[in-house]
């Protein structure tokens, strides 16, 4: 750290301290992590450096939301999103539209996670990112999934997992089996939650 930030390269910097917070929260050091993306939010706001900035409130949301601070979740999603529509950032702006979907869904207000996940979807189609598209996918088919809307929530799933397993995707390929398991089972239809495993 102390040679990027002795180098000058003050962008450089700014994503180390996001990276050294990203890797922090996958330790569960989250009072840690904190700080440093506290440090990189202020790095990226004197650069005006839109796009670290909307990167690191993406983490931020993301870890408050591990956190279970739903509030400071809500809040660095939104601040990401209105960074996000002012530039071309497609890819960011659709995890952070449905980062916030996840967040709405949680909390039971149906209609603006659907619209959120609208928004992000209709993103990662035109991106044509497999990867997205499954993330996506996978996000809509659990939101459905909490509002009862069982046959959309396999049909998406369904979708994420054919995507998933020829793209070699273990997480995601679990993720939707897993979405898949659920559904079938409240379906009542246990062979075929039983083929997910």
């Amino acid at each position: 750290l102390k040679l990027f930030e002795q180098s000058g390269d003050m962008e450089a910097y700014a994503k180390i301290q996001s990276n050294m917070g990203v890797l922090l929260q996958k330790l569960g050091v989250w009072d840690k992590a904190h700080e440093f993306y506290d440090r990189s939010v202020r790095l990226a706001e004197s650069m005006h450096d839109t796009t670290s900035l909307a990167a690191v409130m993406i983490n931020i949301g993301s870890l408050s939301l591990e956190e279970k601070d739903t509030t400071r979740s809500i809040d660095a999603f939104e601040r990401a999103i209105a960074l996000l529509e002012k530039g071309a950032y497609d890819r960011d702006l659709s995890i952070a539209l449905g980062n916030l979907g996840n967040i709405h869904s949680i909390q039971g207000r149906s209609a603006e996670a659907a619209a959120l996940h609208e928004r992000s979807q209709k993103l990662a189609e035109a991106l044509g990112e497999d990867d997205l598209r499954i993330m996506v996918w996978n996000n809509m088919a659990n939101h459905y999934k909490r509002a009862g809307r069982l046959d959309l929530t396999i049909e998406l799933a369904t979708r994420s997992l054919a995507v998933a397993r020829p793209a070699g995707l273990p997480k995601e390929i679990t993720d939707a089996a897993s979405i898949l398991h659920e559904a079938y089972t409240k379906k009542g239809l246990y062979k075929e939650a039983l083929a997910m495993y």
